[in-house]
């Protein structure tokens, strides 16, 4: 079937016939175009052989491959015809036909209707029929594996972006997959599979230079056994190795005797390696006098240092040698042990070694001097004054009344005030004064002064003065206008007023509007509304209304008179022109006569099959062969118009 291109819905008025008309010849193209791009170009057939499997012959060389489908057509044979397969090549103008992709459920066509001589076609699906777009936001992949190119040598992609690889649960297998292999991305780098070569041989960095053996003094050697080998250096006696990793660098420190040169007193030799040292000056010192047997527990040389000077020893004392007592002070010796001791000959006053705060710690928190001109600083917390008099010596500690209070508060007669643990305020004697700010509970008594903020909860008792703001709640008694004329009657239970604008009506109340300013109905002037069951109803004489009437419910009763303005609602009954002509016909639901002007809200066939979405504006697609279209077909022409062009930019690499 060709492409309609003289589609013409007609000239207003439109006649919706017409209109269906153009969309049916519409979809037709549409499934003309969706049919074309899933085939490709078909091939005739010679012959039919009535086997298991089928056999299907060419007239010329045919382009199939083994697993493709394709659908048969006009062959005569009713089996076949219409159906689609999958082909088996047996030879370049020769193909067996098959139930499965896999080629292992034959189509069996012995009893089939035989095939007369010449004519049919035979036509492959093309590769995008076979493609399978799951989802193209998320995952594209074909149906089949080792079957598709992603690009070619002539035809490369520009650009491959991969997201990197963390050890995240949701990224750990980013990255480039090369059948079970992974190249990583990360923070800039290429992370390589282990054992990764080249050319076969594994990667090594070329910018790295090794040993392959070390050998030591021409005769044992060292060999690595495998690439990361470890080479362990360790020193010995008189031998310390350092290493520098930033100067890639050993060095080697002979931790024992380096040079010995002989002085007074002392020689020297060596042989092999080996030094003596022999001296050759004094060899021992004696202490002619013993220390006293108390000073056993003293160490032999306390207090004693020894200098030398060619041989020569002198000793001295680097201990005390005279302690002078002072004012105060009492000092004692000991000459058998050489103890001195000093005492304190006069006693300072007793004072406190710590000072304790109640509710602290008393180990950890008490406060101590740190040395005898350590300060004790007192600092003022929250609501707390302090008044150094550095004449008197004295600290003064007083109240700050000019602080928040945190709990409740009791009154002189001990009735409670402010009770913090309920959040409530109690004032038995009365408010006096400005309130500003929010009440919120029940209000018992009187008010006296302005209240700012809003009241929530029940008030019982005079309210003087004026009320700015909304009420939510109850009111009881009667409201009088400012010229004191009553408005809300709480003895009849009526309203009164000259003017009423969107009224309101209960289920159960009655509404008097008087438009001379009287508390009774007139029968000229006024409209008497009440509510019964929810329904209001007007009984009154004619009159006319000016501005918005807003009413909340059904009217029931005849409108007689001129409407100026809009109407938002449902309407019940016939509409008629001015001539009289019958244009929404209220009995059997439809509409007459000519629609002239913009039409707003959706269009549906005489089947209730919607045409025109009047929401989103879009035309629908019903699509006469829905395979045609790879996957779910479009429902709007717009979308299948989108899809087209899609695809005709994918086969052509430029937009339509």
């Amino acid at each position: 079937m060709a492409y309609d291109n003289n589609i013409n819905p007609g000239n207003a008025p439109l006649v919706w016939s017409r209109i269906k008309n153009a969309f049916d010849r519409i979809n037709e193209n549409f499934t003309i175009i969706g049919s074309t791009l899933a085939r490709n170009a078909p091939y005739d057939i010679a012959n039919i052989d009535q086997s298991n499997p089928v056999k299907v012959t060419t007239t010329d060389s045919h382009s199939f491959i083994s697993g493709q489908q394709a659908t048969i057509s006009d062959t005569g044979v009713t089996e076949l015809d219409n159906n689609t397969y999958y082909v088996k090549v047996i030879s370049t103008d020769e193909l067996e036909l098959y139930n499965d992709e896999t080629l292992i459920s034959p189509v069996n066509g012995v009893a089939y209707t035989a095939y007369s001589s010449g004519g049919g076609e035979i036509q492959g699906l093309s590769e995008y029929s076979s493609l399978d777009f799951n989802d193209l936001a998320s995952n594209v992949s074909p149906n089949e594996t080792d079957t598709y190119n992603l690009g070619s040598s002539t035809k490369a992609w520009q650009k491959l972006y991969l997201s990197e690889y963390s050890s995240g649960p949701t990224n750990y297998e980013n990255g480039l997959w090369i059948g079970s292999a992974q190249v990583k991305g990360i923070t800039g780098t290429i992370d390589l599979p282990a054992n990764s070569t080249v050319d076969g041989s594994l990667i090594i960095d070329p910018d790295k230079e090794f040993y392959k053996y070390i050998e030591v003094d021409d005769g044992d050697r060292i060999q690595a056994n495998q690439f990361n080998d470890t080479l362990p250096l360790y020193s010995g006696t008189g031998m310390q190795i350092t290493v520098s990793s930033a100067a890639d660098s050993l060095t080697f420190i002979n931790t024992g005797v380096t040079q010995l040169t002989a002085g007074s007193g002392i020689n020297l030799s060596a042989s092999t390696g080996n030094i003596t040292v022999t001296n050759t000056g004094v060899l021992s010192v004696t202490n002619t006098t013993s220390l006293p047997a108390a000073a056993t527990g003293r160490a032999a040389g306390t207090g004693v240092t020894v200098s030398t000077s060619t041989g020569n020893l002198i000793f001295t004392n680097t201990g005390v040698i005279s302690v002078t007592q002072g004012s105060g002070i009492i000092v004692s010796a000991d000459p058998a042990t050489g103890d001195v001791t000093i005492s304190n000959g006069a006693p300072a006053q007793n004072s406190f070694a710590k000072v304790y705060v109640t509710g602290t710690d008393p180990i950890t928190d008490a406060i101590e001097a740190d040395s005898i001109t350590d300060i004790l600083n007192v600092t003022g917390g929250y609501g707390i004054n302090l008044t150094p008099t550095p004449a008197s010596d004295t600290l003064t500690i007083d109240f700050n009344n000019n602080v928040d209070i945190v709990g409740s508060v009791f009154a002189d007669d001990s009735t409670k005030m402010v009770d913090a643990v309920e959040n409530e305020m109690y004032a038995s004697g009365g408010f006096f004064g400005d309130l500003t700010g929010n009440v919120t509970g029940n209000v018992i008594g009187n008010v006296t002064g302005n209240v700012t903020g809003n009241v929530t909860g029940n008030v019982t008792g005079d309210l003087v003065g004026n009320t700015t703001g909304y009420h939510t709640g109850d009111v009881k008694g009667s409201v009088f206008a400012d010229d004191s004329s009553i408005i809300v009657d709480a003895v009849d239970n009526r309203v009164t007023v000259n003017e009423i604008i969107t009224p309101q009506i209960g289920a159960t109340s009655s509404l008097f509007i008087a438009s001379n300013g009287d508390t009774t109905v007139s029968s000229s002037n006024d409209i008497q509304l009440f509510a019964t069951s929810g329904v209001i109803e007007a009984n009154t004489t004619l009159f006319d209304i000016t501005g918005p009437l807003t009413v909340s419910g059904t009217i029931t009763g005849n409108l007689v008179g001129n409407t100026t303005g809009y109407h938002t609602g449902d309407v019940t009954g016939s509409v008629f022109a001015d001539d009289s002509n019958l244009l929404v016909d209220g009995v059997s639901g439809v509409l007459r006569g000519t629609h002239v002007g913009d039409l707003i809200g959706s269009v549906f066939a005489d089947n209730s099959t919607m045409i025109v979405n009047g929401i989103d504006g879009s035309l629908a697609y019903y699509p006469t062969t829905a395979s045609d279209w790879n996957g779910t077909p479009p429902t709007t022409v717009g979308e299948a118009l989108d899809r087209i062009a899609a695809k005709l930019k994918l086969d052509s690499g430029t937009g339509a």
